[in-house]
C-alpha cells in the first residue's frame, strides 16, 4: 500500500536524519550544549535567508541603476541558475558526496535494518541540494522584484532554475545506485554524466559572457521562453518523471556489509595488466584517481569553453599558460605516483622475472610494465590535450601530448641517477636529486611548447629522453642481482 510505505519511508528518514546529525554536528553539540547548538543553528538558517535576500535586492537595484533591462536581467538569472546546477552536480560528483550516499561509512549497519539507498539518498543527497537551491530561490526572487521582471520572465527563471534543481536530484539518485568506488578495477574514471555536466556549465558560462559582452541574448533559453516557456516545463516534466521512476528502484537497493578490493590480474595477462593490476591494489589508487579525474575534467571546460564561441584572443594566451602549468605539475604527480609503486627500482624483481621467463628483451619488458601507466591514465589526458586543442590549437595539443612522454624518460634517467629509498609503507620514495634531475630535463618544455618550430624540436628532444632513459634503466635492472 503506498500511504504504509509512505510513512514507513518518513520513519526511517527521521531516525537516521537524526543519526547522521548526532554524528556529524556531535563535537560542537557537546561543547556548546544542546539548547546554544539548536539555537545557534537556527540563527544561521535565518541569517542565511537574509543575507539571500539582501545581497539579490541590492545586485537587483544596482542592475536597474545601471539601466540594465528586464529581459537582460531575466538572462542574467538564468544563467545564474543553469551554472548553479552544474555546480552543485559536479562539486557532488567529485567530492565525498557520492561516496557518502553510495558507500556510507554505516553501511555495515545499514546492511542489517531496512534503510535502504533510497532514505541515504534523501538525508545526505536531497536535503542539501534542497538547501543550496533554496537559497538561490531567494536570491534570484529579490534580484528578479528589484531588477522589475514581468511575471512571464519570472516564471522562466523559475522553471529554469527547477529544471536545474531537477538534474542536479537525478543525477545524484543516479549516483546513489552507483557501485562503491573501491569496487571498480580501472583506477581512474570518469562518469558520462559528470562529463556532460562539466560540457554544459562551460559552454553556459561562456557563452553568457560573450553574449553579455556584446550586448545580446544569452544563448540559454530564458530570453525565448520569458513569453512562453513550455519548452522548459515540459523538460522539467521529463526530469521530474526520471525521478519519480527512480524512487523504487532506490527503495529496492540496499547495502552490503563491505566492499572487496579490486580482482587480482589472471595468470596469463601480460605485465602491463600485472602492473595495472598492483598499482590498482596499492595506497595510491585514489590520487592517481583523484587527479586522473581533475585532468579529463579541466579538458571538458576547455572543450565547453570553445563551443560557448572560445575565450577570445586576448585570454587564450593567459588560459593557455595556466593549463600548461597545471598540466606539467598534474604529469609529475602521476608519473611519480606511478614510478613509486611500479617503476623500475620499486619492481625491479617483478622485471627480473618477467625477462627471464618470457624470453624477451629487458627493454620490451620495461616497456610493458610501463605500458600499463597509459592505460591507467591514458583517455584522462587525451580528453585534456583534445579540449586544449579546441581551445588553443592543434600544436598545443600534440604538446601536451608529449608532456607525459617527456616526465617518463626524465623519471626513468633520474631513478638511475639516485635510486629510490624504499619508505615506511612500502613504496618507493625518491629524493632531492632525483627531483631536480627531473625537474631540469622536463624544463625545456616551457620554451619549446609554442610555435610549430618548437613543438617539433620538442618532439625530437622527447624521443631522444625516453631513448636515454630506456637505455640507462634496462642497463640499471640487469645489473641489479635477483633476489627470490
Amino acid at each position: 500500500m503506498p500511504v504504509p510505505a509512505a510513512a514507513a519511508d518518513l520513519r526511517v528518514v527521521a531516525a537516521y536524519t537524526t543519526l547522521v546529525g548526532r554524528s556529524q554536528h556531535a563535537p560542537l553539540r557537546d561543547w556548546v550544549g544542546f539548547r546554544v547548538w539548536l539555537l545557534l543553528r537556527r540563527s544561521l538558517r535565518t541569517a542565511g535567508a537574509v543575507l539571500a535576500a539582501g545581497a539579490g535586492w541590492l545586485a537587483g537595484a544596482l542592475w536597474t541603476t545601471a539601466g540594465g533591462t528586464p529581459a537582460a536581467a531575466a538572462s542574467a538569472a538564468s544563467l545564474l541558475a543553469v551554472a548553479a546546477g552544474g555546480l552543485l552536480i559536479l562539486r557532488n560528483s567529485m567530492s565525498e558526496r557520492r561516496t557518502a550516499v553510495c558507500a556510507p561509512p554505516e553501511r555495515a549497519l545499514l546492511a542489517i535494518t531496512d534503510v535502504t539507498r533510497l532514505h541515504v539518498w534523501l538525508v545526505r543527497s536531497l536535503r542539501p541540494d534542497l538547501a543550496a537551491f533554496a537559497g538561490l530561490a531567494v536570491l534570484l526572487a529579490a534580484f528578479g522584484a528589484a531588477a522589475g521582471l514581468r511575471p512571464s520572465q519570472a516564471g522562466a527563471v523559475a522553471a529554469l532554475l527547477g529544471g536545474a534543481l531537477l538534474a542536479v536530484v537525478l543525477v545524484d539518485a543516479l549516483w546513489a545506485l552507483s557501485r562503491p568506488a573501491a569496487r571498480r578495477r580501472g583506477p581512474v574514471g570518469l562518469n558520462p554524466l559528470l562529463g556532460a555536466a562539466v560540457l554544459v556549465l562551460a559552454w553556459a558560462v561562456t557563452a553568457g559572457v560573450r553574449a553579455g559582452a556584446a550586448g545580446l541574448p544569452a544563448p540559454v533559453p530564458a530570453p525565448a521562453l520569458a513569453v512562453a516557456p513550455w519548452p522548459v516545463l515540459a523538460v522539467d516534466a521529463l526530469l521530474l518523471a526520471a525521478v519519480v521512476l527512480l524512487v523504487p528502484v532506490l527503495r529496492r537497493a540496499g547495502y552490503d556489509a563491505g566492499a572487496p578490493g579490486p580482482a587480482p590480474a589472471p595468470a596469463g595477462a601480460g605485465v602491463a595488466s600485472r602492473t595495472g593490476s598492483r598499482v590498482a591494489g596499492s595506497a595510491v589508487l585514489p590520487f592517481l584517481r583523484s587527479t586522473g579525474r581533475l585532468v579529463a575534467v579541466l579538458g571538458l571546460l576547455a572543450a565547453g569553453c570553445r563551443l560557448g564561441g572560445g575565450l577570445g584572443a586576448e585570454l587564450t594566451p593567459v588560459v593557455w599558460s595556466v593549463v600548461r602549468g597545471y598540466a606539467f605539475i598534474s604529469a609529475i604527480v602521476l608519473v611519480g605516483l606511478f614510478f613509486s609503486v611500479a617503476g623500475p627500482s620499486a619492481s625491479v624483481a617483478h622485471l627480473r622475472y618477467e625477462w627471464e621467463v618470457s624470453g624477451r628483451s629487458m627493454a620490451r619488458v620495461l616497456l610493458g610494465a610501463l605500458g600499463a601507466l597509459p592505460r591507467l591514465v591514458g583517455r584522462q589526458w587525451l580528453c585534456l590535450a583534445a579540449g586544449v586543442g579546441l581551445l588553443v590549437s592543434a600544436r598545443s595539443a600534440l604538446a601536451l601530448g608529449l608532456l607525459p612522454v617527456l616526465v617518463v624518460g626524465a623519471a626513468l634517467i633520474a631513478e638511475a641517477v639516485e635510486g629510490g629509498g624504499q619508505g615506511v609503507d612500502g613504496r618507493t620514495t625518491q629524493g632531492t636529486v632525483s627531483s631536480v634531475c627531473v625537474l631540469a630535463l622536463c624544463a625545456p618544455f616551457f620554451a619549446l611548447s609554442s610555435g610549430a618550430w618548437g613543438v617539433a624540436a620538442l618532439s625530437v628532444y622527447t624521443c631522444a629522453v625516453l631513448a636515454v632513459g630506456v637505455a640507462v634503466a634496462v642497463h640499471r635492472t640487469r645489473g641489479v642481482p635477483w633476489r627470490a
